[in-house]
């Protein structure tokens, strides 16, 4: 008898294991495909309450998909001394001898693409530097995140066929300024990029990609090398994530995009990034065909600051980049 209750409850211990296994590896997956969303921040307020201030138009539309929207235009009377940031965007340009569009006017279009547990009013301050050198900004909650309805984001799985479709709906809509139409997107952002730019090249005409991993699953991995319960568990989430999402996290594969484009690509990274090491980005740059691509790293930037670290700078790479792309401008 003892020893029968012995095996039961060995049997209970060990099924009790395997669910709280199971939970938990469903657990750390919902989180990353299901983050909490953030709520607006005091500097997203202030720009959307006063963007004449910062000589910025915005328009809020939600897409055929129900996919909330800012779209973001120069304002051709704005006073450019309050519009500081576009001004010194503007000036560095110039300084560089960059021929620009005057004030308010529109060669263009960039889809800026957030990172993970981010919104599409992050990207404001970087719309002001954009809309500066001629550009119209369509910033675009993806799923999971900010206003948008969908529950779960995947990286860029679903997202690419999303963002193709919005780009159509907002053609068709008369939404988008004349000219051709870019891609911009940091980490998460930079995913979705360039797997929208792969599969849909004859609707944009270049890429811009920040701090963006070369294949999920390998990143994944080199995460869970940190600590023995998060590789003991590793297996549990992958499973997790592909019953929840219906794809496995190496199918999502930034690296497999960037070796079939054929437009202009450029490739940033700060050098000091943990999160997600430089080698991704030299990966995907070494991976990219076409001829005319930029491999940019960021001295002293982490993760978190890239975009910070040498702003006066990194800005104006990325804005000539556009540019140069189609011909706005052509380099000395």
């Amino acid at each position: 008898m003892k020893r029968l209750l012995n095996r039961r409850f060995l049997f209970w211990l060990l099924g009790a294991g395997v669910l709280f296994y199971g939970a938990l590896s469903w657990y750390v997956s919902d989180l990353i495909l299901s983050p909490k969303r953030r709520e607006l921040q005091d500097y997203h307020l202030r720009i959307l309450e006063a963007p004449s201030r910062y000589g910025l138009a915005i328009q809020e539309v939600r897409s055929s998909q129900q996919s909330p929207c800012l779209i973001v235009s120069p304002l051709p009377s704005s006073d450019e001394t309050t519009a500081l940031k576009s001004q010194q965007h503007r000036k560095a340009l110039l300084t560089r001898g960059i021929p620009l569009p005057t004030w308010g006017t529109e060669v263009g279009n960039i889809f800026l693409c957030h990172g993970h547990k981010g919104r599409k009013e992050d990207y404001l301050p970087i719309a002001e530097r954009f809309t500066a050198a001629g550009f119209r900004c369509i910033l675009i909650d993806m799923p999971a995140h900010g206003e948008h309805p969908t529950a779960k984001g995947t990286f860029g799985y679903l997202e690419t066929k999303l963002l193709t479709s919005i780009h159509h709906d907002l053609q068709e809509r008369q939404l988008l300024a004349p000219g051709p139409c870019f891609l911009f997107g940091l980490s998460q952002g930079g995913s979705i990029a360039l797997q929208v730019a792969a599969a849909s090249e004859e609707s944009f005409s270049a890429v811009v990609s920040v701090s963006t991993f070369s294949d999920f699953g390998k990143l994944l991995h080199q995460h869970s090398q940190k600590e023995f319960l998060t590789r003991a568990l590793l297996p549990g989430v992958k499973l997790a994530f592909r019953i929840q999402s219906g794809t496995s996290p190496h199918q999502i594969s930034p690296l497999n995009a960037a070796s079939t484009l054929s437009i202009p690509v450029m490739i940033s990274h700060g050098e000091l990034d943990q999160y997600i090491p430089i080698q991704h980005g030299l990966d995907l740059y070494e991976s990219i065909p076409h001829s005319q691509k930029i491999f940019r790293p960021v001295p002293g930037a982490s993760h978190h600051n890239v975009l910070a670290i040498e702003s006066d700078q990194l800005y104006p790479d990325l804005s000539a980049f556009y540019l140069k792309s189609k011909g706005f401008y052509k380099s000395q």
